[in-house]
């Protein structure tokens, strides 16, 4: 006779190569009782048994390692008393799967999809905690209707962008929920067949007329990391989350280079980038913490600043600008190296454009030279009115 064992469990591998089959390995002292081992190394116990109807069918009590061999046996044992009075243990879990609410599901959907495959998963988070549960999440999932999603996303119409945003994610939840078996397939997807709402892009950037104004404002704040960064987003042309998670070891002021590293990078690829003379100039005297590897360091020890949204607000009500945003300053780049002369590949390649219908946004504007010179141009145009 066969009997599982802890020791045996652990020294389990996968038996059968790159084959797909499925390896169980059976405890002859309790009926149906098995581990499944993956070509992961994942091992998990299972419990086949046989329905009233005389089909074959298995139950996945839990993963080895969350649960002991002890504990697993004692739940196959309840399962098959179960069993025996009709109840069919796979069935009532899919059932008790498809009475979640759209609020218990959404946790599941961070869990399993966006904390594995989004980097902007806490985007993902934020939209579904502040604003979609609130409005959706005292429902269960299969009763939540079209005209319901459609009513929450015309009241969220005078943000158009973020309306579009909070239905595609709504809708990636509920395909989620389908294809994850919490919802029946034949199911319709409540957020599709909403038409979204034309998102007019963005066209704000610095007037050279407003720059005065806005450099003696950046020069009053008292925050050196602060003041730094934001004459950083215009020398560079740098994503907020890039320069602010930027540590030193990926700044090379010898060759005026930065790297982005792709784990940390928007466009999902290893980026170098050249530094002008002005950026260099900057990040030479930003003072280096002591076990903060970091560029622009935080209040709290050991991190980088997380947001500048606070003191950005107030240096640009100060400078009588409050419609311009973070994102601007980067726009403002590509905007002044167009209106310079410069072409569209070089000022897609300074901003890391994944596509060349981002840079169109430039495309009234001329031709192009090489990326340090171009970005040594922008150097010139602010070094007027630099003051750190």
């Amino acid at each position: 006779m066969s009997c599982l064992t802890k020791a045996a469990i652990d020294g389990f591998s996968y038996r059968y190569g790159d084959s797909k089959r499925a390896d169980f390995r059976y405890d002859d002292s309790l009926s149906g009782f098995a581990v499944r081992v993956y070509p992961s190394g994942k091992k998990t116990f299972v419990l086949r048994y046989r329905t009233s109807q005389h089909q074959s069918a298995y139950f996945t009590l839990g993963q080895y390692g969350h649960l002991t061999l002890v504990q697993a046996k004692q739940l196959a044992t309840q399962k098959l008393a179960e069993i025996a009075t009709g109840i069919n243990p796979a069935e009532q879990k899919r059932a008790e799967r498809l009475k979640i609410g759209f609020k218990e599901f959404c946790h599941v959907y961070i869990e399993r999809h966006a904390k594995p495959n989004k980097k902007t998963w806490k985007e993902d988070d934020k939209y579904l905690n502040k604003i979609i549960i609130p409005y959706l999440g005292s429902k269960k999932l299969d009763e939540i209707t079209r005209e319901e999603i459609s009513r929450f996303h015309h009241e969220k119409k005078k943000t158009p962008y973020l309306a579009n945003r909070y239905l595609v994610l709504i809708s990636k939840v509920f395909e989620c929920a389908m294809d994850w078996g919490y919802l029946e397939l034949t199911h319709t997807n409540p957020a599709k067949r909403i038409k979204h709402y034309k998102e007019k892009k963005r066209e704000r950037y610095l007037l050279p007329e407003e720059m005065p104004k806005l450099a003696k404002e950046i020069s009053k704040e008292q925050n050196i990391y602060v003041k730094a960064a934001l004459w950083l987003y215009l020398l560079t042309g740098l994503r907020k989350t890039e320069l602010l998670t930027l540590a030193w070891e990926h700044v090379n002021l010898k060759k005026a280079e930065v790297y982005l590293l792709a784990e940390k990078s928007k466009t999902g690829k290893n980026n170098t980038l050249p530094l002008s003379s002005l950026a260099q100039k900057i990040l030479s005297v930003i003072p280096k913490q002591k076990d903060n590897p970091f560029v622009f360091c935080g209040k709290l020890e050991g991190k980088h600043l997380i947001n500048i949204s606070k003191p950005w607000g107030r240096i640009r009500k100060r400078a009588g600008l409050e419609d311009v945003r973070i994102h601007d300053l980067r726009r403002t780049l590509g905007s002044w190296l167009a209106q310079a002369g410069f072409g569209l590949p070089q000022i897609g390649a300074v901003l890391t454009h994944v596509d060349f219908s981002s840079t169109q946004i430039y495309s009234r504007f001329g031709k192009a030279e090489s990326l340090r010179p171009v970005l040594e141009h922008q150097s010139k145009a602010l070094e007027q009115y630099f003051k750190l």
